[in-house]
């Protein structure tokens, strides 16, 4: 799960995850990581997308092969989806999906799935964390 919270006046982005590990599909499984980042002189924009190409970077620095990445934002969630499944976009794709993608063609598996605000408060909380952290 990912979540992401930006500070408008001191332009810090904070990052939270909240990493399982399963081998069954469609399931959670055990946490293994809680994780939260902060991103210094970050304009806001994208805040959401900045979170899912994190959450996919460690990923990749654990050695996963199939990641289900869920955010509660759900029309960056839309758009990385059906790109990622070949379907054109209703709109241009920006510079940082583009990256996400690419980034998501090297894991043999990755699903972008929507995860409810109201389920998503560890990761929420987190990040909320990650902006109160001294800079």
């Amino acid at each position: 799960m990912v979540a992401a919270s930006h500070d408008a006046r001191r332009r810090v982005l904070g990052l939270g995850f909240v990493l399982h590990e399963t081998d069954r599909p469609g399931r959670n499984g055990p946490v293994v990581a809680r994780l939260a980042e902060a991103i210094p002189d970050h304009p806001g924009i994208a805040a959401d997308a900045s979170a899912i190409k994190r959450a996919l970077e460690i990923a990749r620095q654990r050695g996963a092969r199939h990641v289900c990445v869920r955010s509660s934002h759900n029309s960056t969630r839309r758009l990385l989806r059906d790109a990622s499944r070949g379907r054109a976009p209703r709109r241009p794709a920006a510079p940082l999906h583009d990256q996400i993608l690419q980034l998501a063609s090297s894991f043999d598996e990755v699903r972008f799935a929507f995860q409810p605000r109201r389920q998503n408060d560890a990761a929420r909380l987190l990040a909320r964390r990650a902006l109160l952290a001294p800079a």
